[in-house]
């Protein structure tokens, strides 16, 4: 039943992602990335930058969405190790490589896992700076 529901989600919230047109944050990271300099007098936005990576592109925000899917749904640790492969490629914050370790070595996402919440928020997060809708 989770499963079905996360392909549910996932699906919809690519399917809006897809009909969206217009993306005013997507230069604001690039932008602000290069000076940090200039970033660093407020602190919510140097935050923000320090984490975010380049928005990604239509075929890779379905991927790396696909691969999260894959990864939350995962039944057996070859399932969470291949989904966790596809993370690989792109540059995960520390945060999000930990989350994806994390879920690796659990075999997938547990959700009787203590730190379920804490791994899902930072790799949601993060797909959703570089994959903005």
């Amino acid at each position: 039943m989770y499963r079905w529901m996360a392909v549910a989600i996932t699906s919809a919230a690519l399917v809006v992602s897809g009909c969206s047109t217009t993306k005013p944050t997507v230069p604001t990271p690039a932008a602000s990335k290069p000076s940090t300099a200039v970033a660093s007098p407020s602190p919510a936005n140097s935050s923000e930058t320090a984490a975010a990576s380049e928005p990604l592109d239509a075929n890779a925000c379905v991927e790396i969405t696909q691969a999260n899917v894959d990864l939350a749904t995962a039944t057996d640790a070859d399932a969470a190790h291949k989904a966790g492969d596809a993370f690989e490629k792109y540059d995960l914050p520390a945060s999000v490589k930990d989350a994806v370790e994390h879920f690796v070595g659990t075999g997938g996402a547990q959700f009787d896992d203590p730190d379920y919440d804490k791994y899902n928020n930072a790799i949601e997060g993060w797909i959703k700076q570089v994959c903005p809708l």
